[in-house]
């Protein structure tokens, strides 16, 4: 923080589902990060010169009755190592408070970039202030969004922070490899929304009552829909079924996607691809070390796979749509050069390999710094996905392949030499999904 500054954070009220039935709650994850704390009454102040403030209701025993204790400011205080007398203040207080707070600090970090219940309140204050202007009362002229503070600490873990996320990918590892033996036992086929509620059920077992996301699982063709989330369809044996689904610890996030055979073994097709993605997943991985940038896990993802999709002859003849044209014409690539310098891979695969991990799912940071792919540094966090997606409307190609969609997905820890893989418990070779179904 500059000197003369002041951030201001505030919890965000919780959302409404319909009526009166709210959603539950789950705090912003930057005021998570400050306080582990995880209540929408809350408002954190830090002053470059000041120190450090945190707001919370005064206790409302009516309240409590029907919702519970609300923030103990004994038990925040013990955890943050603060002081009750000094640091806790009234929330009724907060916003009498803030124009005396404000006075002298030449910059406010503050997100005011998005609605909110109490930006009205913020502004009519800096208001006041800018209105005694004559009597040398300036509101900070500087206004810059907290993420500016906050991205870059929360890019690099700690151990304690990777304590956590290791168990929440334990726990969702152990969830996946439990489902693929789970839909072997279903010979006529099985509902997506059953294998679901499995998954599920598995993390709740071992103690992860929380979802990072919504789980994705997709069987057959609905595989190759990247973000599909209806889960209504029926998986047949011979279908795919692709489950990208983790658990959340404390408030971080696992992500793990798994591919395997519905009824337990490969089709040849799909084990062609199935090996081509896994091939280049571990490519990536190997490229997953201090020192290297961001974006060369990528680049050895696409190259691997299009190496992969040339040798297999499904690159060589396609129909290709660019930006500017109307309907999609057929193209043949002189070589795998040409296809990824044109991009004609993305009919497979359109998106990117990696994202940073934490407690967003996909969390902050800058994956380019001036300009250039940012290098990787120690204790950063991110997943690993490459995948392959075949459309049944590409009728232009080999009905063997059509309706396949693959991705696999592990989480990462970054060393010097070689990455820390905080999912691999999840099954993910060949040999080793085979030999769950026959033990099902």
């Amino acid at each position: 923080m500059q000197s003369n500054s002041i951030a201001l954070f505030i919890a965000p009220k919780a959302r409404t589902r319909n009526h009166d039935v709210e959603y539950p709650y789950r705090a912003d994850s930057d005021l998570l990060y400050l306080t582990g704390e995880n209540s929408e009454n809350l408002a954190l102040i830090i002053s470059k010169d000041d120190g450090l403030r945190i707001y919370i209701p005064d206790r409302d025993p009516d309240l409590e009755r029907w919702v519970g204790p609300g923030i103990s400011p004994e038990n925040l205080c013990d955890r943050l190592g603060l002081s009750v007398s000094e640091n806790i203040f009234s929330m009724q207080n907060l916003f009498t408070d803030l124009p005396e707070l404000l006075k002298a600090k030449t910059t406010l970090y503050c997100d005011l970039y998005k609605p909110s219940f109490w930006r009205d309140d913020l502004l009519e204050q800096l208001g006041k202030i800018l209105a005694n202007s004559r009597k040398g009362q300036l509101p900070p002229l500087n206004i810059s969004h907290p993420s500016i503070l906050i991205n870059e600490m929360r890019l690099v873990k700690d151990e304690f922070e990777l304590e956590i996320m290791r168990r929440a990918a334990a726990i969702s590892a152990v969830a996946h490899t439990a489902t693929m033996g789970y839909t072997r036992q279903f010979q006529d086929g099985i509902d997506e929304f059953s294998i679901r509620n499995f998954l599920e059920n598995k993390f709740r077992q071992q103690g992860s009552y929380e979802l990072a996301y919504p789980s994705i699982v997709a069987g057959g063709n609905n595989a190759t829909i990247l973000h599909y989330t209806r889960t209504d369809a029926r998986v047949l044996p011979h279908d795919l079924i692709l489950i990208d689904a983790g658990c959340e610890v404390a408030g971080y996030a696992s992500d793990i996607t798994r591919t395997f055979p519905a009824g337990g073994y490969f089709q040849p097709a799909q084990r062609d691809i199935y090996s081509l993605v896994l091939t280049a997943q571990k490519n990536a991985i190997a490229k997953a070390c201090a020192g290297n940038s961001f974006l060369s896990i990528h680049d050895e993802a696409v190259r691997t796979l299009v190496q992969g999709l040339w040798d297999l002859g499904l690159m060589k003849s396609i129909y290709w749509k660019g930006e500017s044209m109307q309907e999609a014409e057929k193209v043949s690539p002189a070589g795998i050069e040409e296809i990824i310098e044109k991009e004609y891979y993305k009919l497979f695969y359109m998106h990117s390999t990696s994202h940073f991990l934490g407690l967003d799912v996909h969390d902050t940071g800058n994956y380019f710094l001036n300009g250039k792919s940012r290098p990787l540094i120690h204790n950063m966090v991110l997943t690993i996905e490459p995948g392959l997606y075949f459309p049944r409307e590409y009728d232009w190609l080999s009905d063997d392949f059509r309706g396949i969609g693959v991705r696999i997905e592990d989480d990462i820890v970054i060393r010097a030499d070689s990455p820390e893989i905080l999912t691999g418990l999840a099954k993910k070779e060949i040999h080793e999904i085979e030999e769950i179904a026959s033990l099902s």
